[in-house]
């Protein structure tokens, strides 16, 4: 063994010394030959080797052979040319683990170019060679890596399977890799007398997490697929990520290991080299005089110039000023006699270009221990290195900017996913109300219809629960309208004021039948605005509604218009519930309510302030809401732009489905105009495939004297037409087999002579407007969405029989 000499004994020697020792890179120092003669105090800490070991022996059992005998052949190829080279292989840790090293040497020349020193680093690149291996995801590369390795690689899950076998295991053991993927690697390649202790020690890591064998070199007798044994030295690691875990064993044929010779010793050109070579930044700190020395590379980092005189007082003006209380405690605690002797930190510093980067900052605290000092250590020197890790630290940042991204999006879309579920629910709750009352009603007259009090309590409960289903599905539709951009207004000059007064018209029967008293203060002098009166009526009657339903009884809802600079605003307020504050700024979202459990006192699919909104956002206007909290009541404001110039009525788009306004409950139901608008006689096929549908319409056709035929399918129809002719055709558009687009094609192409130009009315649930286009497209006349008002179908049966606009015409008696 070789015991290291130092190069010099100058205070430049000492200073690089304390330098190289505080490095967390392995340095080392070799003689022109080749001859090492120095590692540094982290070759020491790393290899868990004696201090001042430096002989042929130390190297042998930290190396793998193949580390050994390529870095022989490097270091022989180096000596030859007089290069510099750079290699990677297995070191072993003190641990026993083997990890991944970059290795490089320099030559150092004097003034005739003869190399007079050899300097070198090892630095641990496991870690960041798995980590650019994930980065870059490849998996190309690992595989050229294992094919390519001289050392056997295995890879096995966590029942012992093999899943890898690289080329060097196959000629090694013999055994292709189709012949050992998915067997048993005890099976394969350890003795029978082995294996039992083999399957125990995995049993056990993976039951406790602990096992000898993991991460630790060891020799074990081997078997290749002839039956012969040999030594191998095997080390089984485990991949640090996946569950389960993944197992990955290194093996090497030792039957005649290479054995390679290092002698070591310090050189002080070497360690300038070495710092050079690793990129980082060394500092001196002479605590006696406050000088700072630091080399190129910090330098750099910092932006100082290259002679600049520095002091730690004015490094730390450098210091961010979120870090620098922190860093500077820290510091100092490792000056003080009984403090760690050394520091660790990472933190910001800002540039003397104003940038700000992240750095990494390693130092040890040099004390006096003369006799002379007492007791007391004083600390003289610190001397550390840092690193630039500004790239690493942003890569961090937006990895949780991710990682938070993520989470936002995963809690809105479960948060959305709540919402669709509350709403499908209120969906159902809404229509099954009213549906439950059409239905009971319907059985109490169909059994017992004697009491005419109770036939027109019963007629009347069926109609306006009917409405109310109606009014839910023409809100979703307007709300689809909506979304979709299909919403088309027919813009005209509106006097707001009339329209107010309708709207408190229409609610006024259900506010009376309430107790909720209605006051309007409208300014009759304010001037009109351009927009569409059928939806301005609609946002009032929705507006006004709302009020009254969260008005109690003996309330007041007042509705108060006025002319506001250059727009007028129309508000309605009530002296409700009010509105919470948390749920204020959430009042216009679509299917949103502050109550939406099933304990709730009022109903509703939270539709009515979100069609409001879109509403008067489509006229240029805005809309708001007022609250001061629980009980206090609640204001709604919309404010819409005046007239400034008489604009000619848009023409409505054809595509545009048309919109029936809900009636209060309570108000009087149409009555059909004129006798049945002379429909007496007209001939009128009805086809539907719903019997009580059919029955319906015949029922309301009959009743004014039409003679009506029914068919249920798309083929009972072509056959009524082709033994009869009709005045009208009246047919469903949902029917199973054929629907009503396929009959009115079929019908159109019989030709005039056959009856194919008979008009013809779609009377469809389908009432969306693209259906609408469908059907007129189809070769219908008419659309009309179920339910259909009597009146309603009966006006456009006339209308296509030509019995409107001339004098009635008797219906055959």
């Amino acid at each position: 063994m070789t015991t290291p000499q130092p190069a010099s004994s100058d205070a430049g020697s000492d200073m690089f010394r304390q330098l190289a020792d505080a490095m967390p890179q392995i340095v080392f120092a070799a003689r022109p030959d080749g001859h090492v003669d120095y590692f540094n105090r982290r070759w020491y800490e790393y290899t868990g080797l004696p201090k001042g070991e430096v002989g042929f022996e130390s190297w042998r059992h930290v190396h793998t052979e193949d580390g050994l005998r390529r870095v022989s052949e490097v270091w022989a190829e180096a000596l030859r040319t007089g290069k510099p080279y750079e290699i990677e292989y297995l070191l072993r840790r003190r641990d026993g683990a083997y990890r991944l090293h970059l290795g490089r040497a320099l030559p150092v020349r004097d003034e005739t170019g003869n190399i007079v020193r050899w300097f070198g680093t090892n630095t641990d690149v496991h870690d960041q060679r798995l980590a650019d291996e994930a980065a870059r995801g490849s998996a190309a590369r690992s595989a050229a890596i294992v094919a390519g390795a001289l050392d056997c690689i295995i890879a096995m899950d966590h029942r012992g399977l093999v899943i890898e076998w690289n080329p060097a295991a196959q000629r090694t053991f013999g055994y292709t890799r189709a012949e050992v993927i998915g067997r048993e690697m005890a099976q394969l390649i350890i003795p029978p007398r082995f294996r039992d202790p083999h399957r125990a020690g995995l049993a056990r890591y993976l039951q406790t997490g602990e096992g000898p064998v993991i991460g630790r070199r060891f020799e074990i007798s081997a078997i290749r697929k002839d039956g012969a044994e040999f030594p191998v030295e095997l080390t089984i690691m485990r991949l640090p990520e996946g569950e389960p875990p993944t197992f990955v064993g290194f093996l090497r044929d030792i039957s005649d290991p290479k054995r390679f010779e290092r002698d070591l010793r310090e050189s002080e050109e070497r360690l300038r080299l070495a710092i050079a070579i690793a990129q980082m930044g060394t500092f001196l700190i002479d605590l006696q005089t406050d000088a700072v020395t630091v080399n190129d590379s910090g330098r750099a980092i910092y932006g100082f110039g290259a002679d600049e005189p520095l002091t730690f007082e004015k490094v730390q003006t450098h210091f961010h000023p979120a870090d620098r209380k922190r860093v500077i405690e820290r510091v100092a605690e490792s000056f003080r006699p009984d403090g760690p002797g050394g520091f660790e930190v990472e933190q910001r510093i800002v540039g003397t270009d104003g940038a700000t980067r992240w750095i990494r900052v390693r130092g040890r605290t040099i004390f006096d221990d003369d006799d002379d000092a007492g007791d007391a250590r004083r600390a003289v020197r610190c001397v550390g290195t840092f690193i630039d890790v500004t790239e690493q630290k942003e890569a961090e940042h937006e990895r949780e900017r991710l990682l938070t991204a993520e989470r936002i999006s995963r809690f809105e879309a479960e948060r959305a996913s709540r919402m669709k579920d509350e709403f499908l629910a209120t969906l159902s709750h809404e229509l099954r109300t009213p549906l439950n009352a059409i239905l009971g009603w319907a059985t109490i007259l169909r059994e017992s219809a004697s009491d005419p009090e109770d036939l027109r309590h019963g007629l009347e409960t069926i109609e306006r629960n009917a409405r109310a289903q109606t009014q839910i599905i023409e809100d979703l539709l307007d709300m689809s309208r909506i979304i979709s951009g299909k919403v088309r207004l027919d813009v005209q000059r509106v006097d707001l004021a009339a329209v107010a007064r309708s709207g408190i018209e229409t609610v006024r029967p259900g506010a009376e039948a309430k107790g909720v008293r209605l006051h309007a203060v409208l300014d009759s002098l304010a001037a009109p605005v351009s927009g569409d009166p059928n939806r301005l009526q609609q946002v009032m009657w929705n507006l006004l509604s709302n009020a009254i339903k969260f008005t109690p009884r003996g309330g007041r809802v007042q509705v108060v218009l006025e002319r506001i600079n250059s727009h007028l605003e129309l508000s309605v307020s009530d002296s409700g519930e009010g509105i919470k504050p948390e749920f204020l700024a959430h009042v216009f979202d679509r299917f949103r309510q502050a109550d939406a459990s099933t304990t709730r006192q009022h109903g509703g699919l939270g539709l009515g302030l979100a069609i409001v909104k879109q509403l008067v956002e489509l006229h240029g206007g805005t809309v708001r809401a007022r609250s001061t909290g629980p009980g206090q009541g609640a204001t709604f404001t919309v404010a819409l732009p005046l007239t400034v110039l008489h604009t000619e009525p848009a023409t409505s788009d054809a595509s545009d489905v048309e919109r029936r306004h809900p009636q209060a409950v309570g108000a009087a139901p149409v009555t059909i105009p004129d006798q049945c608008v002379r429909i007496g006689g007209v001939k009128v096929l009805v086809v539907d495939d719903e019997p009580d549908a059919r029955l319906l319409v015949r029922r309301l056709l009959e009743d004014c004297a039409a003679i009506v035929t029914t068919a249920e399918s798309a083929g009972e129809a072509l056959e009524r037409l082709a033994s009869d002719r009709f005045d009208v055709l009246v047919s469903d558009i949902g029917m199973p087999g054929e629907d009503g687009y396929s009959l009115i094609r079929r019908v159109r192409a019989l030709g005039p002579d056959r009856g194919g130009n008979i008009p013809a009315i779609a009377l469809t649930a389908y009432a969306r407007a693209e259906d609408r286009m469908r059907s007129i497209l189809a070769g219908f006349q008419m659309h009309v969405a179920k339910p259909v008002e009597p009146a309603e179908l009966i006006t456009m049966v006339a209308s296509l029989a030509g019995r409107t606009g001339r004098p009635e015409t008797p219906a055959p008696s």
